[in-house]
């Protein structure tokens, strides 16, 4: 997060994304059987359009 507030995201804006990002688990189906639990420590939810939002940010603090 502090990369974000580096490279000037002020206001709510990084603290949303870092709330989006924090705690997510998920499950892994395969067939009828349903997995525990497992926390997710990297990337974003799959399909989500607010991830390509949050590789779009990445990709500008990389390349800034």
């Amino acid at each position: 997060m502090t990369d974000l507030f580096n490279a000037g995201l002020l206001g709510r804006l990084p603290l949303f994304i870092q709330g989006f990002l924090q705690n997510r688990q998920f499950h892994v189906r395969l067939g009828s059987y349903l997995s525990d639990r497992f926390d997710q420590e990297m990337g974003v939810p799959q399909g989500s359009p607010d991830g390509i939002f949050v590789l779009l940010i990445n990709y500008i603090l990389l390349n800034h």
